[in-house]
Protein backbone atom coordinates (compact mmCIF):
# COMPACT_ATOMS: atom_id res chain seq x y z
CA UNK A 1 0.00 0.00 0.00
CA UNK A 2 1.47 3.47 -0.92
CA UNK A 3 1.60 6.14 2.01
CA UNK A 4 0.06 9.28 0.91
CA UNK A 5 1.21 12.45 2.96
CA UNK A 6 -0.08 16.07 2.86
CA UNK A 7 1.74 19.13 3.13
CA UNK A 8 0.18 22.56 3.40
CA UNK A 9 2.16 25.84 2.84
CA UNK A 10 2.72 27.68 5.65
CA UNK A 11 1.02 30.76 3.80
CA UNK A 12 -2.28 28.98 4.49
CA UNK A 13 -2.29 28.90 7.71
CA UNK A 14 -1.05 32.57 7.94
CA UNK A 15 -4.87 33.24 8.72
CA UNK A 16 -4.72 36.95 9.10
CA UNK A 17 -3.26 37.84 5.95
CA UNK A 18 -6.31 38.10 3.95
CA UNK A 19 -5.05 36.38 0.65
CA UNK A 20 -8.20 37.02 -1.55
CA UNK A 21 -7.99 40.86 -1.25
CA UNK A 22 -4.32 40.07 -3.27
CA UNK A 23 -5.57 38.35 -5.59
CA UNK A 24 -5.36 39.55 -9.06
CA UNK A 25 -7.70 39.02 -12.01
CA UNK A 26 -4.77 37.47 -14.14
CA UNK A 27 -4.41 35.27 -10.80
CA UNK A 28 -8.10 34.14 -10.93
CA UNK A 29 -8.14 33.66 -14.74
CA UNK A 30 -5.02 31.08 -13.96
CA UNK A 31 -6.18 29.29 -11.37
CA UNK A 32 -9.48 28.41 -13.16
CA UNK A 33 -8.09 25.15 -14.47
CA UNK A 34 -4.97 23.18 -12.22
CA UNK A 35 -3.53 19.86 -12.76
CA UNK A 36 -1.50 17.45 -10.95
CA UNK A 37 1.84 16.16 -12.11
CA UNK A 38 4.03 14.14 -10.83
CA UNK A 39 7.75 13.70 -10.31
CA UNK A 40 10.18 10.93 -9.10
CA UNK A 41 11.99 12.27 -6.11
CA UNK A 42 15.64 10.54 -5.82
CA UNK A 43 16.70 7.98 -3.09
CA UNK A 44 14.85 6.72 -0.13
CA UNK A 45 11.90 8.93 0.79
CA UNK A 46 13.05 11.19 3.95
CA UNK A 47 9.21 12.94 4.72
CA UNK A 48 10.46 15.69 2.44
CA UNK A 49 11.42 17.13 -1.15
CA UNK A 50 14.51 16.22 -2.65
CA UNK A 51 16.06 17.13 -5.86
CA UNK A 52 16.40 17.13 -9.17
CA UNK A 53 13.14 15.36 -9.58
CA UNK A 54 12.22 13.27 -12.56
CA UNK A 55 8.97 14.08 -14.39
CA UNK A 56 6.89 10.68 -14.75
CA UNK A 57 4.22 11.34 -17.93
CA UNK A 58 2.16 8.43 -16.75
CA UNK A 59 1.52 9.51 -13.15
CA UNK A 60 2.46 7.95 -10.17
CA UNK A 61 3.23 4.30 -11.00
CA UNK A 62 1.99 1.09 -8.77
CA UNK A 63 5.01 0.65 -7.73
CA UNK A 64 8.89 1.47 -7.11
CA UNK A 65 11.59 2.67 -5.29
CA UNK A 66 11.43 5.94 -3.45
CA UNK A 67 8.85 8.69 -3.57
CA UNK A 68 6.44 10.88 -5.81
CA UNK A 69 5.92 14.47 -5.21
CA UNK A 70 2.79 15.36 -6.81
CA UNK A 71 2.71 19.22 -7.29
CA UNK A 72 -0.97 21.02 -8.15
CA UNK A 73 -0.26 23.53 -10.84
CA UNK A 74 -2.07 26.76 -12.32
CA UNK A 75 -3.48 25.89 -16.02
CA UNK A 76 -6.67 28.07 -16.61
CA UNK A 77 -4.86 30.44 -19.65
CA UNK A 78 -2.92 29.80 -22.40
CA UNK A 79 0.09 31.68 -21.42
CA UNK A 80 0.36 29.41 -18.36
CA UNK A 81 -0.71 26.47 -20.10
CA UNK A 82 2.48 27.17 -22.14
CA UNK A 83 4.65 27.74 -19.57
CA UNK A 84 3.49 24.50 -17.67
CA UNK A 85 3.99 22.53 -21.26
CA UNK A 86 7.84 24.00 -21.49
CA UNK A 87 8.40 22.69 -17.81
CA UNK A 88 7.20 19.10 -18.41
CA UNK A 89 8.76 18.95 -21.81
CA UNK A 90 12.11 19.83 -20.09
CA UNK A 91 11.48 16.77 -17.71
CA UNK A 92 13.78 17.50 -14.52
CA UNK A 93 12.89 19.90 -11.57
CA UNK A 94 16.42 21.06 -9.98
CA UNK A 95 14.69 22.51 -7.28
CA UNK A 96 11.83 24.63 -5.64
CA UNK A 97 12.44 27.35 -7.78
CA UNK A 98 11.44 25.67 -11.11
CA UNK A 99 8.30 25.84 -10.94
CA UNK A 100 7.55 28.79 -8.93
CA UNK A 101 5.62 30.64 -11.36
CA UNK A 102 3.47 27.85 -12.28
CA UNK A 103 2.66 26.43 -8.77
CA UNK A 104 -0.92 27.23 -7.48
CA UNK A 105 0.06 28.54 -4.05
CA UNK A 106 2.74 25.73 -3.66
CA UNK A 107 0.45 22.95 -3.38
CA UNK A 108 1.22 19.40 -3.19
CA UNK A 109 1.32 16.11 -1.69
CA UNK A 110 3.86 12.98 -1.37
CA UNK A 111 3.69 9.69 -2.73
CA UNK A 112 6.07 7.26 -0.91
CA UNK A 113 6.16 3.85 -3.39
CA UNK A 114 6.10 0.15 -2.26
CA UNK A 115 8.73 -1.48 -3.75
CA UNK A 116 7.26 -3.57 -6.56
CA UNK A 117 7.25 -7.70 -7.19
CA UNK A 118 9.93 -9.37 -8.20
CA UNK A 119 10.25 -12.77 -10.40
CA UNK A 120 11.46 -15.08 -7.65
CA UNK A 121 11.22 -18.46 -9.83
CA UNK A 122 13.51 -20.01 -12.53
CA UNK A 123 11.65 -20.02 -15.88
CA UNK A 124 9.39 -16.68 -15.35
CA UNK A 125 6.85 -18.32 -12.92
CA UNK A 126 5.78 -15.66 -10.75
CA UNK A 127 2.12 -13.97 -9.30
CA UNK A 128 3.18 -11.05 -12.07
CA UNK A 129 1.92 -11.86 -15.04
CA UNK A 130 3.30 -10.39 -17.99
CA UNK A 131 2.59 -10.96 -22.03
CA UNK A 132 3.14 -14.46 -22.96
CA UNK A 133 4.39 -13.79 -26.31
CA UNK A 134 3.99 -17.23 -27.48
CA UNK A 135 0.79 -17.60 -27.39
CA UNK A 136 -0.78 -13.94 -27.71
CA UNK A 137 -2.19 -13.26 -24.31
CA UNK A 138 -1.19 -11.81 -21.17
CA UNK A 139 -1.75 -8.76 -18.83
CA UNK A 140 0.23 -5.93 -18.52
CA UNK A 141 0.13 -3.09 -15.21
CA UNK A 142 -0.60 0.78 -16.74
CA UNK A 143 0.16 3.43 -14.30
CA UNK A 144 -2.44 3.70 -11.49
CA UNK A 145 -3.11 7.43 -11.61
CA UNK A 146 -3.45 10.45 -14.55
CA UNK A 147 -2.52 12.98 -12.96
CA UNK A 148 -3.07 15.49 -15.86
CA UNK A 149 -6.64 14.79 -14.62
CA UNK A 150 -6.71 17.59 -11.32
CA UNK A 151 -8.58 14.88 -9.67
CA UNK A 152 -6.55 15.02 -6.99
CA UNK A 153 -7.16 11.01 -5.75
CA UNK A 154 -5.10 7.66 -6.89
CA UNK A 155 -7.55 5.49 -8.77
CA UNK A 156 -7.28 1.71 -8.89
CA UNK A 157 -5.41 0.25 -11.45
CA UNK A 158 -6.83 -1.15 -14.55
CA UNK A 159 -5.75 -3.98 -16.64
CA UNK A 160 -4.87 -3.77 -20.17
CA UNK A 161 -5.16 -7.00 -22.39
CA UNK A 162 -2.28 -7.25 -25.12
CA UNK A 163 -2.84 -9.49 -27.82
CA UNK A 164 0.52 -10.64 -29.75
CA UNK A 165 0.13 -11.14 -33.84
CA UNK A 166 -0.37 -15.04 -34.72
CA UNK A 167 2.10 -15.78 -37.66
CA UNK A 168 0.37 -18.60 -39.64
CA UNK A 169 2.65 -20.43 -42.10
Amino acid sequence: MRTRTAVLPLALLALAVPVAASATPTDDAELSQTIEVAWLMPGPFHGYATFPQTYLPDGVPECGDGAVQVDVYKYGTAEVQALVDALLAGGVLTGPESDARVSAGREHYFVELEPCETDTEPGGGTDNPGTDVGTGGGTVQPPATDVLSGGGSVAPPATAVIAAPVFTG
